[in-house]
């Protein structure tokens, strides 16, 4: 009788400690679970903004590209109206090629072909 006391109270502790240690498995588990899933939004969270970060680059590197195409058009304008600045003393044939002269001196047919370029 006594042997079985001794042994159902050494049985009851095993079964108290095995429980304990279910319990503390079952909890570093969830923990562990826990954790996983915040690595997983973190992963999401960083994959989304590594996107967002590309979408943004790209629209700012259009943005460039078009900055520098108004600024090269603008350019070519400038130089287009210098050149035609430089020619509006000259007179132009109407053959082809167009060839520029400037007579060494007006008179009023030239001068009137002067004002038509």
């Amino acid at each position: 009788r006594l042997f079985g006391n001794l042994l159902m109270g050494t049985l009851r502790q095993f079964k108290q400690d095995k429980e304990k240690t279910k319990t503390a498995e079952s909890k570093q588990a969830e923990m562990w679970d826990k954790i996983d899933k915040k690595e997983a939004e973190q992963v999401a969270l960083t994959t989304a903004d590594r996107e967002r970060l590309v979408a943004v680059k790209r629209e700012v590197n259009q943005e460039i590209r078009l900055l520098e195409e108004k600024m090269e058009l603008a350019e070519k304008k400038l130089r287009v109206n210098q050149e035609l600045e430089t020619y509006s003393t000259f007179i132009q044939t109407k053959t082809k090629p167009p060839i520029f002269y400037q007579p060494k001196e007006h008179t009023e047919k030239t001068k009137k072909s002067l004002k038509r370029f």
